[in-house]
C-alpha cells in the first residue's frame, strides 16, 4: 500500500478531482483551508514572501492506482502561474488500519 499527497495551486484542482474520481482507488480527503506559501523567495519582489490558494488531497491506494494517478498528473507540474503548482508525494505504508 502507498500513501499518496498532491498538493496543487487552486488552478488546478478540479483536475485532480477529475483525475482522483475516474481511478477507483476507494476514496480520499480532500484538507481544507491551505495555502501555498514561498517566504523570502528571490522570484518575489516582496521580502515576506506570498501566499496562494492551494488544494491537498490525501489517500491511500495500491501501487498500480497510485502509479496510474502519478503519471497522468506529472504533466501539469510547472504549467500554473504560481510555481510550484504541483507536488505529488508517494509514501511506502509500513501498516495501514
Amino acid at each position: 500500500m502507498k500513501q499518496l499527497t498532491i498538493l496543487c495551486s487552486d488552478e488546478i484542482r478540479e483536475r485532480i478531482i477529475h483525475t482522483l474520481n475516474r481511478v477507483d482507488t476507494g476514496g480520499y480527503a480532500e484538507v481544507g483551508q491551505v495555502s501555498g506559501n514561498r517566504p523570502k523567495d528571490p522570484r518575489y519582489l516582496d521580502s515576506r514572501g506570498m501566499s496562494w490558494p492551494a488544494a491537498m488531497f490525501v489517500m491511500v491506494a495500491e501501487e498500480a492506482q497510485v502509479r496510474q494517478i502519478v503519471d497522468e498528473l506529472k504533466d501539469y507540474a510547472g504549467h500554473c502561474d504560481v510555481q510550484p503548482c504541483l507536488r505529488i508525494m508517494v509514501l511506502d505504508l509500513a501498516e495501514y488500519y
